[in-house]
């Protein structure tokens, strides 16, 4: 699989769906496999989304993440030494902090750069979103991160 196919299928899992918008865990309107649409603590929209236009969405964001990683140096120096499965978490994290959010991981990228995926785990739990936002999440990134094998959770 590719690393955007396995990145699909963890967001899917990840992010589960809505049709209609509902408050994520820091009350931002959020609908579809984890779309934004709204300001935190703001209204929901009266908007919904088909599972199809979902992942379609899903995947082109996938699209423009993965070519965001090959032209940004910091990015693509950690992203081609990756298999797929370690691929894909940088564009699930991408996804879900944006590209910008991810490059402030600098120590799991640099030792992902290095291929030193033992200390890219580490480095990839040295956060705000690990220890409060998403610690389960990020533990899953981790591991797969460091073993470069898909979670058991996402074979479900």
């Amino acid at each position: 699989m590719s690393a955007i196919d396995i990145a699909m299928q963890i967001k899917e899992v990840d992010e589960g769906f809505s049709e209609t918008p509902y408050y994520d865990t820091k009350r931002i309107p959020t609908y579809g496999h984890g779309f934004v649409c709204g300001k935190q603590n703001g209204p929901l929209p009266k908007i919904s989304i088909t599972l199809e236009e979902s992942l379609k969405r899903l995947r082109g964001m996938a699209e423009v993440n993965e070519k965001t990683f090959m032209s940004n140096p910091d990015l693509f120096r950690a992203y081609k030494n990756c298999n797929n499965v370690q691929k894909a978490v940088l564009l699930s994290m991408a996804h879900q902090l944006g590209i910008y959010g991810t490059s402030f991981f600098k120590g799991m990228l640099n030792a992902m750069a290095k291929k030193d995926f033992e200390l890219a785990a580490k480095e990839c739990l040295d956060s705000k979103a690990a220890r409060t936002d998403a610690p389960k999440r990020f533990r899953r990134n981790a591991e797969m991160i460091r073993t470069g094998n898909l979670h058991d959770y996402y074979l479900e």
